[in-house]
């Protein structure tokens, strides 16, 4: 064995990419580019989506300046949507396909991750395998399917990882070098991923500390390449700030006001267990409790820690290189989890560990190294692909129960089928872009659809909104109260809908409805509350029953 690693390490170059290597990831990504487009339009659209929307359809100069400034997420992701629904129109498989090309186009990263990081025999079966867990796991199939941000995010983290593999694999192959020269190209990819990270999701910052740890470490080790590093890392600093540095500034800016009800309890240890099981591509929908610990133990219970152990135990210093990234990448996925559920953004929990699953795959896919009998090795690649694969089949199984997050077109639905000609809805803003274009669908383009809260909110509304004196804030103040009352005196009927109504103040509606002799019908739709208003109460008591 030793005289195998020896040779490993006379070995040193780098691999070169041939037209196989690109043959194969073209068609992993494209597969997997297929298979997170079946069945994109299922679901409803639901909130958050509705603000993709929204932003899509203004200007870019405004997403670049005044939304920019007052919009915690980062507008990168907005632009290129309305450029895409630009193209392809916003029909609900047109807003979310530009998420699942984003998450395609990461399988190239991580093949080459590996390919530049083993230096293994194996190397490109790994990078094969790895693609394929990829390409299959549940959380970014689901997150691929929905016109958010987050698949951005997981490619520019692929990116920064297969940069920094290439970087460290240059350094290792030069590392006894006299005055070595480093190709400053991949420092340059590097601080384009890094700039990419900081305008896809805000908490990638976190991810980036993680990552200049790292880097910090490598330099440390460079020796005679210390100089040469040196003037590599300065060129990946120089061009993340010049196109990243406007997304950190905005960062800077929205934080600094940031109030103490933002703040609320720390996770739990089930919470930690649940980020765990989200980062191995686990499913959580299973209807049998013993499947599903089944489907976890497979996922994420020997196979990183048998591919670390072959990494460190049988990998030459490249790979436990390699391997040290992973793993500070993947703690820094915990340190994201920890510090943002802490800010009180628990939903954020399935979506800000997507990257780490990256690093995670290579090491499952690495774990067929550690045998050296090639029926073990081969019965690892069977268990590894069954169990991603029992974790996809698990997401389209039961597709409805995993998405079943805000029914906005049956909501439209029922309002298509019980409303009167003209009749008005009120909505929140997102829900207003969601809801009209359903409605239409259904055919009632004579409905009127007004938004409770306006469109986007200024400056002022957003202080005003950021600190209420409640953990879950409703964007229904007494002034815009007042102002829908008045609406609803001009109607006969109307309809009101909320998001999560047991997390809104309703009671502050209530006394609105109730002073102007209105009465309603709640039906229950699911997260939505939809409430069928109606002024004369004497009409109201002769109306049906809701439909459950």
């Amino acid at each position: 064995m030793y005289a195998a690693q020896n040779s490993h390490e006379s070995a040193r170059l780098v691999a070169r990419v041939t037209r196989e290597d690109v043959v194969v990831m073209a068609v992993i990504a494209a597969a997997a580019f297929a298979i997170r487009l079946i069945a994109i339009n299922e679901a409803s659209l639901w909130t958050d989506e509705g603000y993709s929307i929204w932003f899509a359809r203004q200007t870019v100069s405004d997403l670049w300046g005044p939304i920019a400034r007052n919009e915690y997420n980062p507008t990168l992701y907005y632009i290129a949507l309305h450029y895409w629904t630009g193209i392809f129109g916003e029909s609900v498989t047109a807003v979310r396909s530009l998420s699942a090309l984003f998450n395609a186009m990461t399988i190239p990263a991580i093949y080459l991750s590996v390919l530049w990081g083993l230096k293994s025999p194996q190397a490109r079966l790994v990078a094969t395998l790895a693609s394929v867990l990829f390409a299959l796991a549940f959380a970014e199939i689901k997150y691929a399917q929905e016109a958010r941000t987050y698949t951005l995010c997981v490619l520019a983290v692929a990116i920064c990882i297969a940069s920094s593999i290439k970087i460290t694999a240059d350094m290792d192959e030069r590392a006894d070098a006299q005055w070595a020269r480093l190709p400053f190209g991949p420092f340059a990819c590097l601080g384009f991923g890094a700039a990419l990270a900081v305008w896809s999701h805000y908490t990638c910052l976190i991810f980036l500390a993680g990552l200049s740890l790292f880097h910090v470490y490598m330099l440390a080790q460079a020796r005679q390449l210390r100089i040469a590093a040196g003037y590599g890392y300065a060129i990946a600093a120089g061009v993340f700030l010049v196109l990243g540095g406007r997304a950190l500034w905005l960062f800077a800016a929205y934080a600094l006001p940031a109030s103490d009800n933002f703040w609320i309890s720390a996770p739990s240890i089930a919470d930690t267990m649940d980020t765990a099981s989200i980062i191995f591509g686990g499913s959580f929908f299973l209807d049998s409790w013993g499947a599903d610990i089944f489907v976890r133990a497979l996922l994420f219970g020997p196979w990183p820690v048998l591919g670390a152990w072959a990494l460190w135990r049988r990998g030459i210093r490249i790979e436990r290189q390699v391997l040290v990234l992973l793993i500070a990448m993947s703690v820094a996925a915990f340190a994201m989890y920890l510090v943002v559920t802490f800010l009180g953004k628990p939903v954020f929990l399935q979506r800000i560990v997507l990257p780490s699953q990256i690093g995670w795959v290579i090491l499952c896919a690495a774990a067929i190294l550690s045998a050296q009998a090639l029926a073990i090795r081969n019965a690892a690649a069977v268990l590894l692909v069954m169990a991603f694969s029992i974790s996809a089949v698990s997401y389209f199984v039961f597709e409805d129960k995993a998405r079943a997050k805000e029914p906005w077109r049956l909501v439209a639905e029922q309002i298509a089928l019980k409303a009167s000609s003209g009749e008005t809805v009120f909505v929140t803003a997102a829900g207003e872009d969601i809801l009209t274009g359903y409605l239409s669908d259904a055919g009632r383009a004579d409905l009127i659809v007004v938004s409770v809260n306006g469109s986007y909110r200024t400056p002022a509304e957003r202080e005003a909104f950021d600190t209420a004196p409640m953990n879950y804030k409703t964007p229904v103040d007494h002034g815009v109260a007042a102002a829908w009352a008045a609406r609803l005196e001009t109607l006969s009927e109307a309809w009101l809908i909320l998001r999560h109504p047991e997390r809104e103040d309703w009671a502050l509606l209530r006394p609105v409805i109730e002073a102007h002799s209105a009465a309603y019908i709640h039906y229950e739709p699911g997260p939505l509350g939809l409430y069928r208003l109606i002024v004369n109460e004497e009409r109201a008591a002769t109306q049906t029953e809701p439909v459950q």
